[in-house]
């Protein structure tokens, strides 16, 4: 390789990965962590809970290796599934759908706030307070750089 050239980062061992590859390799991690972390608990070397986190990376690496399958093989799938992605009121529709589960989480957590304070679980009630500052630190923090982007 010369000076002057760069090398391509989605390059791993001399072969070019694209999106798509790039995806299985990810969901293939997953799955290998999973079972990593389920025999590792199984042994006894990490606690339990590390065998429930293995199980649902397992599970959610086979089902999206699963889908790359089907992306890969059908064409038609293919086909629906990328009109779908670049659908412009697919995307209003999900950018909304955000908004207002932001906004349900801000009121949940919020009266979640008074009513842990009410019950006297001053823990609880920090952590849900917490919460709703830690999400509306994100949306300003978002809101600025959106803002210079566009």
């Amino acid at each position: 390789m010369k000076n002057n050239e760069k090398k391509d980062l989605t390059e791993i061992g001399g072969m070019k990965l694209n999106n798509y590859n790039q995806k299985a390799a990810f969901s293939i991690i997953w799955v290998i962590l999973g079972a990593m972390l389920i025999a590792l608990s199984c042994t006894g070397w990490i606690d339990e809970f590390w065998s429930g986190m293995g199980g649902a990376l397992l599970f959610v690496g086979i089902l999206q290796l699963v889908r790359h399958v089907k992306y890969y093989r059908n064409e038609d799938y293919r086909e629906k599934f990328d009109t779908e992605v670049s659908d412009e009121r697919n995307r209003f529709i999900s950018t909304k759908a955000w908004a207002w589960a932001g906004y349900a989480f801000v009121l949940v957590a919020a009266l979640a706030t008074i009513a842990f304070k009410l019950a006297g679980q001053e823990t609880l009630m920090m952590a849900s307070a917490m919460s709703v500052c830690l999400l509306i630190v994100l949306y300003w923090i978002s809101y600025i750089v959106l803002k210079k982007k566009y």
